[in-house]
């Protein structure tokens, strides 16, 4: 079961705890308590990881899933081509790379995809600034930063650039 923290009172409320309670419970604030459930908040993983455990819930954090399929479309130089049928807009690589961003450190790719992204990200450094502006992380700065020094990255970077130039 998902929880949001509009959830917490309604929870707190079932298993009939007051606010005090739950702060004595937790360790947590009796105003920040009220404050989140209020709205009025916007609380740290710590927090809620405690308040969480109070109630006897567990706060796990999952990341979204990178569709490969997806990424070929957009033209991410994978070594697999996809069958997708979609329209490939600025919007949907922007949403796109934020997922990427997310998930990027803790997703299993061979080493060859993530040369493939890697190589797509410096290509839309290097080309379309402006937009890398609004998806770059320290992440990508920190992946494009150790595939430049790489040569076969070049001939990816190429195939990225031809393929981003249809849209971007």
């Amino acid at each position: 079961m998902c929880i949001m923290l509009g959830d917490l009172k309604d929870i707190r409320l079932k298993l009939g705890l007051t606010q005090f309670e739950l702060a004595v419970q937790s360790g947590v604030s009796l105003p920040t308590i009220q404050n989140i459930e209020a709205g009025k908040a916007n609380p740290s993983l710590d927090i809620i990881d405690k308040l969480m455990e109070a109630l006897g819930l567990k706060l796990k954090i999952e990341f979204p899933e990178i569709n490969i399929e997806i990424a070929a479309t957009l033209g991410v130089p994978l070594s697999r081509k996809s069958n997708l049928k979609m329209t490939v807009s600025k919007d949907l690589l922007r949403r796109e790379a934020r997922k990427w961003a997310l998930s990027f450190e803790y997703t299993n790719f061979t080493e060859r995809e993530k040369l493939a992204f890697s190589s797509f990200l410096c290509a839309i450094k290097d080309h379309w600034p402006s937009f890398y502006n609004e998806i770059k992380t320290p992440l990508f700065e920190e992946e494009i930063q150790k595939i430049r020094k790489n040569g076969h990255a070049i001939k990816l970077r190429r195939i990225s650039i031809s393929n981003l130039s249809k849209y971007l």
